[in-house]
């Protein structure tokens, strides 16, 4: 295991992921993760339904099976400033009360609604607009929900 599939390693297990989280939700998850300061360097585009980053997706996939990992890196850690960082985008990534969705849907939703106002510039009309256009009906009445989880903690300005 190189040095950065272990931060990347790390950095999932410090968001409760696991390695069948799902490629979507690992890339959306690691999406809001960066957020915190905490920068793998992945740098993430517009791929059809939110933000991805094919480095991230290469690394995900040369990580393998994290419970075979390299014994060297075997009780390998982050600083307690990153643990820091990383726990305060957990809330990011649980469904918030009256929200109908499942855990991939939110964190979909949170990481799309994020990239199309603070990378895409997207104003928030453009934003409601386009979940319209793309037929997202599932996922539009919560947007609202997502902006107040975003200003809860300090992610909305």
């Amino acid at each position: 295991m190189t040095k950065g599939q272990l931060a990347v390693k790390l950095f999932l297990e410090e968001l409760g992921l696991t390695p069948d989280s799902g490629h979507l939700f690992i890339q959306r998850a690691v999406y809001l993760g960066q957020l915190s300061g905490v920068d793998l360097g992945y740098s993430f585009g517009w791929y059809s339904t939110g933000p991805m980053s094919p480095s991230l997706s290469e690394d995900w996939v040369n990580l393998g099976d994290w419970t075979f990992g390299d014994p060297e890196w075997k009780g390998k850690t982050f600083k307690s400033s990153t643990k820091e960082k990383l726990a305060k985008v957990l809330p990011l990534l649980k469904v918030p009360e009256g929200v109908n969705l499942s855990k991939e849907d939110w964190v979909d939703l949170i990481s799309s609604v994020h990239f199309l106002k603070f990378v895409s510039d997207y104003s928030d009309e453009q934003i409601n607009r386009f979940f319209v256009d793309v037929n997202y009906v599932t996922m539009y009445p919560f947007i609202e929900n997502v902006k107040d989880v975003l200003k809860l903690n300090g992610f909305w300005s």
